[in-house]
């Protein structure tokens, strides 16, 4: 599953992948775990996503904790999967606004 314009992270669980991007307007640096499996579709009725959202302060935190920028094509090198992120800026401190899309 690839979407132009979003990097994927290479170890996301079975029936799911997981994105970094940029929102449409740029300014905010979105997370994404899009679960498309079985368990999603019994236990929620279809397919569901998690978005982080980091705003132009959290991401210039993020980047500093991380020693270089915080942009997808970084992310996706250091990171394995939307999870292995959340547990990062949570480690850290570092906001971000959570949106949880059950219409995915």
């Amino acid at each position: 599953m690839t979407q132009p314009g979003r990097a994927r992270f290479p170890d996301s669980p079975k029936g799911s992948v997981s994105w970094a991007y940029y929102s449409d307007d740029g300014a905010t640096l979105v997370i994404e775990f899009f679960d498309y499996g079985d368990e999603a579709a019994s236990s929620m009725g279809g397919d569901v996503a998690y978005l982080l959202h980091l705003d132009a302060e959290s991401q210039r935190l993020f980047s500093e904790k991380l020693g270089e920028p915080a942009r997808p094509e970084t992310l996706i090198q250091r990171f394995g999967n939307y999870g292995d992120v959340k547990r990062y800026l949570n480690e850290h401190a570092i906001p971000y606004r959570h949106e949880f899309d059950s219409q995915a």
